[in-house]
């Protein structure tokens, strides 16, 4: 794992738990038994094979992040974070009604070090967080290059 782009710890099979703890105070929660099961697990290009096979019985959805080409094309980091945020998170994932969803990723880690305090908060805020409160369960998963475990 890295911090501040100084490898901290390298292991064949790298696994970090983070605990968050969120407070809500929403009435769509109210009288409910909360179980919040939605996940954000992070894996490497290595690993896709398992990360399809997983959660079978939930509805499939890919993201593609923009190749370097189609980055350049873009004037600023505020395009690539309309692109990422407006049509790609927001429409296929917020957008959709399904009751289980497995959502996968596929990240570079240029931008991830560019959008990485908005991505995670976009997803833990906006995605988990909030079709946790409409009852919904979501998987995700993003896949970085194999540099991220070497």
């Amino acid at each position: 794992w890295y911090r501040d782009n100084k490898i901290i710890y390298k292991g064949r099979n790298a696994a970090i738990d983070i605990e968050v703890y969120i407070l809500i105070d929403d009435n769509s929660i109210q009288n409910k038994v909360i179980n919040f099961d939605n996940e954000l697990i992070i894996a490497i290009e290595n690993d896709r094979d398992i990360v399809k096979k997983q959660y079978q019985s939930y509805k499939e959805i890919e993201i593609f992040y923009p190749t370097n080409e189609e980055i350049k094309e873009k004037k600023n980091i505020g395009d690539i974070q309309r692109e990422i945020f407006s049509n790609l998170l927001e429409k296929k994932i917020a957008l959709n009604n399904l009751e289980k969803l497995k959502v996968i990723i596929s990240n570079s880690m240029k931008i991830f070090h560019e959008l990485s305090i908005y991505l995670l908060v976009y997803i833990i805020d906006k995605i988990l967080i909030e079709k946790f409160t409409e009852g919904k369960e979501i998987k995700m998963f993003m896949i970085f290059s194999n540099e991220l475990a070497e």
